[in-house]
C-alpha cells in the first residue's frame, strides 16, 4: 500500500512539473523506476558473474520498456543512483550508461541513448554495443552504436564548429585487476542522426589524428579528469612579435602521468600521477588543443575523479 501512497503523491503534486505528461504514464514511469532501482543493486553487487548477468539482462529489457513510453524523456529517474545519467547540455539526448563487474576483474559497459523528441511523444532509443575488447587501437578509430568503446560517462562538454555540435565525453573503465582507463571520447550524430565517437580533435598531442584520448595507469593510483577553468601560459603572436601571457580558460584538465621507473615505459599498470603536474586540452578553432604543465590549482573533488593519492607506491614487481 505505502507504494500506491507515494504514486498517489506523484499524481497530485507532481503531475504539472511534467508539461502534461499524462497520469497513467507517470504512475507507469514511477513502478518501472522502483524494480529498476532493486534490480541495479544485484547487477553491481550480485554474489558471481552468473547472478549479475541476469539481472542485467532484466536491467536492460526495463529501462528500454521505460524508455519507450511516451513522453518518459521529462521523467529524471533520479532514484536510480547506481547508473549514470547524462543529458546533453542543449537537451537534444541523455545517455543511461552503466556497468557490470566481472568476477575476473573486467567490467562491462551497456548504454541507451535517448533523443529527445520534441513535441513527438515517444523518443527514439539507440542502445550501445560495447566491443570496446575487440577494438584494436582504439584511439585512431571512429566508431558506431554496434561497436562502441565502452565507458561509464559523467560529464558531457558540448563545443560548436562550423555548423556540428560536439559532444565531448569524460569517463572512467575499470579496466581489470592491475590497471584502470580514464577516457576522453567525442560524439557526433550524423544526417540520420545516428551516433558516432571519435573524432580527429586532438591536436598536439602525441599523434594528431587520434579520435580519443584514453589514460591508463595503476589500479593503486587516482587520476584526476575535469572540465573546470584554470589558467595556463599562452603563447601569443602579434605583429612580427611574440609574448606570453597567463590566461584563464575552461579546460579538459587531468594529472601527468609517468611510470614509476623509466624501464617500465609503456607498461601502464606502473603509471600514477606525478606530484602537482597537470596538463589539459583547450577547445579553439574546433579541436582541443593539449597544453602541457597548466596552473592548476585547488581541483574540486567528487566521486568520479577522486584525487587520494595511493597510500603505499610499493607497485614494483618483486626483484
Amino acid at each position: 500500500m505505502k507504494n500506491w501512497y507515494i504514486i498517489y503523491y506523484l499524481f497530485v503534486f507532481l503531475g504539472t512539473s511534467f508539461n502534461g505528461m499524462g497520469q497513467t504514464s507517470i504512475a507507469d514511469l514511477v513502478m518501472y523506476e522502483d524494480t529498476l532501482k532493486r534490480t541495479a543493486v544485484i547487477v553491481l553487487n550480485g554474489k558471481n558473474d552468473s547472478v549479475r548477468i541476469a539481472a542485467n539482462s532484466q536491467f536492460h529489457l526495463l529501462l528500454n520498456d521505460a524508455l519507450s513510453l511516451e513522453k518518459s524523456f521529462k521523467y529524471p529517474f533520479d532514484s536510480l543512483t547506481t547508473i549514470a545519467c547524462l543529458t546533453s547540455p542543449d537537451n537534444s539526448f541523455r545517455i543511461f550508461n552503466w556497468n557490470l563487474p566481472k568476477d575476473d576483474g573486467s567490467f562491462n559497459f551497456f548504454g541507451i541513448i535517448q533523443l529527445n523528441n520534441g513535441k513527438k511523444s515517444i523518443s527514439p532509443l539507440i542502445t550501445l554495443n560495447d566491443r570496446s575488447n575487440m577494438i584494436s587501437e582504439p584511439e585512431y578509430q571512429v566508431l558506431d552504436a554496434k561497436n562502441w568503446y565502452g565507458a561509464l560517462y559523467y560529464k558531457i562538454i558540448l563545443k560548436k564548429s562550423k555548423g556540428i555540435n560536439y559532444y565531448t565525453l569524460l569517463g572512467w573503465d575499470g579496466n581489470d585487476r592491475f590497471s584502470t582507463k580514464k577516457i576522453i571520447d567525442v560524439l557526433t550524430f550524423d544526417e540520420k542522426m545516428e551516433p558516432l565517437f571519435g573524432s580527429e580533435i586532438f591536436n598536439n598531442y602525441k599523434e594528431n589524428n587520434f579520435t580519443r584520448v584514453i589514460f591508463e595507469y595503476s589500479k593503486l593510483a587516482s587520476l584526476s579528469l575535469k572540465y573546470e577553468t584554470q589558467s595556463y601560459t599562452k603563447t601569443i603572436h602579434k605583429k612580427n612579435k611574440t609574448f606570453s601571457k597567463m590566461v584563464s580558460d575552461e579546460m579538459i584538465v587531468f594529472d601527468h602521468l609517468e611510470p614509476l621507473d623509466p624501464s617500465f615505459m609503456q607498461n601502464y599498470r606502473y603509471y600514477i600521477p606525478v606530484g602537482d603536474r597537470y596538463d589539459a586540452f583547450i577547445f579553439e578553432n574546433g579541436s582541443w588543443i593539449f597544453i602541457p604543465d597548466v596552473h592548476a590549482k585547488n581541483p574540486v573533488s567528487d566521486k568520479d575523479t577522486n584525487r587520494e593519492r595511493p597510500k603505499e607506491l610499493d607497485l614494483l614487481p618483486p626483484k
